[in-house]
């Protein structure tokens, strides 16, 4: 059986939770094209709310990731979110990222208190990377990256809660 909510499904699987969140079609704004292979899925295990991201690493994609983060900790009442991103392509500019994370910050921290991230692509520019946790950290958001979810997954276990 399969509950619909939005953009959301829901089902269960080996004790968790798990929610796809159907690719959009429609571009976020005029200025995004339409989602380039992108998937979410979400389980949500003890504590904290998994994302898996598929897609094409594009502005697009990227912002939809903060989208679907803000949305599925909403639909959970999770607040610890690890995000394992497995998105191909080379990296965004840094303006590019600059404005995704400092217009993302503002929503994400009404809702979401601690990110793990894990991206996956070791085509991704390490120091963009750190640079993009430094801009989230500066305003307001808990967020560390990761270079596996085993490291990122003992850090959510340590936190207290916010």
């Amino acid at each position: 059986m399969e509950l619909r909510c939005g953009l959301f499904g829901a089902g269960a699987f080996c004790g968790y939770s798990v929610m796809t969140i159907a690719p959009r079609n429609e571009p976020m704004s005029d200025a995004d094209p339409p989602a380039a292979g992108y998937s979410c899925t979400v389980e949500s295990r003890q504590g904290y709310l998994h994302l898996s991201i598929r897609g094409e690493n594009t502005v697009a994609n990227v912002r939809r990731i903060l989208g679907d983060m803000v949305a599925a900790c909403a639909q959970h009442g999770s607040s610890r979110v690890l995000v394992e991103e497995h998105l191909s392509g080379p990296s965004l500019s840094t303006v590019e990222a600059f404005e995704i994370v400092s217009e993302g910050s503002t929503t994400a921290r009404s809702l979401v208190q601690q990110i793990a991230y894990v991206d996956t692509n070791p085509e991704h520019d390490s120091s963009l990377l750190q640079f993009i946790e430094t801009v989230a950290v500066n305003r307001g958001v808990r967020v560390r990256l990761f270079a596996t979810v085993r490291e990122a997954e003992a850090w959510l276990a340590t936190l207290p809660p916010r």
